[in-house]
């Protein structure tokens, strides 16, 4: 083969891996630019409501209470309904079997005491003149005549 053409098939060749590599690094540059665009929107629009005085931060444990607390909620709801004069130890293990279904396999244990939360929702109930006094049987009567999107909403 012709040194010189051999030569010249690898300058060709090299020209097009340099000029390939270019346009990436330009792709890159330019997502690299949108990226930091959207970063910088989305802290102007956090320190906007931190301004307002609306932001709130969540953990993940906040976002894991939180979905253990409205699976455990939609349990005890649909387990009262279906047995109005339960006791609150029978209303703790529905509460406690559908809270357990919405945590991590290898997160097996509860983040919140349901029958500290029974007693939260009692007093909250009190407090709004919902509900006459703070007993298990007053809340699993409010539960069972309230519909349970109004329960799962407060």
């Amino acid at each position: 083969m012709d040194p010189v053409q051999t030569a010249a098939d690898q300058v060709a060749s090299l020209e097009a891996a340099a000029l390939a590599a270019d346009a990436a690094s330009q792709e890159a540059q330019a997502a690299l630019r949108g990226a930091r665009q959207a970063l910088a929107d989305a802290q102007a629009a956090l320190a906007a409501q931190v301004a307002a005085g609306t932001a709130r931060a969540v953990s993940i444990i906040d976002n894991a209470a939180y979905a253990e607390r409205q699976a455990g909620k939609e349990a005890v709801i649909t387990f009262v309904k279906a047995n109005p004069a339960c006791a609150q130890s029978d209303a703790v293990a529905a509460w406690t079997t559908g809270a357990l279904a919405a945590r991590p396999a290898d997160r097996q244990w509860l983040l919140m005491s349901p029958d500290g939360l029974f007693g939260e929702y009692s007093a909250n109930l009190l407090a709004l003149g919902l509900i006459t006094d703070a007993s298990w049987p007053t809340l699993a009567g409010w539960i069972a005549a309230t519909p349970a999107a109004v329960i799962m909403a407060s």
